[in-house]
């Protein structure tokens, strides 16, 4: 997951309040049209209608002789990622004839937009939702939105409560790519002193995919975390893996997922008192690259660099050295399943389900190297390459 652009204002809980009574109060009088017409779409940012009927490579779903129309809600327009998603939408809208309107974030702190986002689908009278979530903060939103009819599936960022979330989440296992990361770089680093530099999303509890991937990293090199709903609470020193190497923190800063951001991380890193980083977690590939650069323009181009993400750019990185391993997601296939969950529930088909011992449907997670290790399994750059985005 990556973002750019400026930090935004997080709304006060009041506010959220607001705009959720809302919904519910202009949703009562809702109704459903009995034909959605073609060409009205309404949205705060990037606004599409799509309404083709099959095509190439169309799904096997008959969305029947009502039009369903869907809002897929992302965190920024201008992340590979997310651009990855929409068009993907965009794509898998044409093939099931979908009336789709795409609305980009702001970015990962982005609550207030993704309320309105919501609230705005609500009263277009779609019938369903595609949403990667910022925090929970949106699950109120989320909530007034089922209650009014809509079927929400999240995307990407779990929703913290299975009550309160959305309908159905697919997206990646983000703890378990975390821990191929740390699995690789423990086994690489073969007992060697372990100098880590973790370069976060936002640093803070607030987005469960930057806790999850950095607690993940971390117990993927033996390092005990604490609790699973915070990041940082990790001792700062001790022993990893089988080899019982020493390592030690010697850097956290906030990237917000972008090469900028990403940047300035490293150079504030190398900047304070303390020893040099070995290894750089980022957790998501455009921060990776970023750090990368720095560390190129000081000579450090021995520190093991790894990411999440697994975009194609990245996969351009690994074969090229600039990034040691990262550990692909699949956005397209999230939204895919995403689309065609929404068209056979409103068709009145089977609900999908979640995965085995998780509360969300994994999409699947694998890590990319050139260099791979024993006993954690991988895809070289070229095998990556046949399955990545952007």
């Amino acid at each position: 997951m990556s973002t750019e652009g400026e930090e935004a204002p997080v709304p006060r809980r009041e506010e959220l309040t607001m705009d959720v009574r809302r919904v519910r109060e202009r949703a009562s009088g809702r109704r459903r049209p009995a034909h959605r017409s073609v060409g009205v779409a309404v949205g705060t940012g990037v606004a599409l209608v799509l309404a083709a009927c099959g095509g190439p490579g169309g799904g096997t779903i008959d969305p029947g002789s009502d039009e369903v129309s869907v809002t897929l809600v992302t965190q920024d327009g201008s992340s590979p990622f997310f651009r990855a998603m929409e068009q993907a939408a965009r794509d898998g809208a044409g093939r099931l004839g979908v009336a789709l309107t795409v609305d980009p974030g702001e970015g990962p702190t982005d609550v207030e937009g993704q309320v309105r986002s919501v609230e705005e689908a609500v009263l277009r009278g779609d019938d369903g939702i595609l949403i990667t979530p910022v925090s929970g903060q949106v699950e109120d939103a989320i909530t007034a939105a089922r209650e009014a009819g809509v079927y929400v599936v999240a995307l990407d960022n779990p929703t913290s409560s299975a009550t309160r979330g959305a309908d159905i989440t697919f997206a990646t296992d983000n703890r378990q790519a975390g821990t191929l990361l740390g699995q690789w770089v423990a086994a690489r680093l073969g007992g060697d002193v372990a100098r880590v530099a973790m370069l976060d999303l936002v640093g803070d509890d607030s987005v469960s995919v930057d806790v999850a991937r950095h607690d993940g990293f971390l117990a993927g090199m033996a390092v005990p975390v604490g609790d699973p709903r915070r990041t940082g609470d990790e001792a700062r020193s001790g022993t990893y893996g089988e080899d019982e190497g020493t390592y030690s923190i010697v850097c956290s800063r906030p990237s917000l997922g972008t090469a900028e951001g990403g940047a300035d991380a490293m150079r504030a890193c190398l900047e304070q008192e303390g020893p040099t980083p070995t290894v750089v977690y980022a957790a998501a590939d455009p921060a990776a690259l970023g750090a990368r650069e720095v560390l190129t323009e000081v000579g450090l181009d021995d520190v093991l660099v790894v990411s999440v993400d697994g975009g194609c750019e990245a996969v351009d990185a690994v074969e090229d050295g600039r990034l040691s391993a990262t550990a692909q997601q699949y956005p397209v296939r999230m939204v895919d399943l995403g689309l065609r969950a929404v068209v056979e529930v409103v068709s009145g088909g089977e609900r999908p389900r979640t995965s085995d011992g998780l509360d969300f449907h994994d999409t699947g997670v694998a890590l990319v190297t050139d260099d791979p290790v024993a006993d954690v399994t991988s895809l070289d750059s070229e095998a990556a390459r046949g399955v990545c985005w952007g």
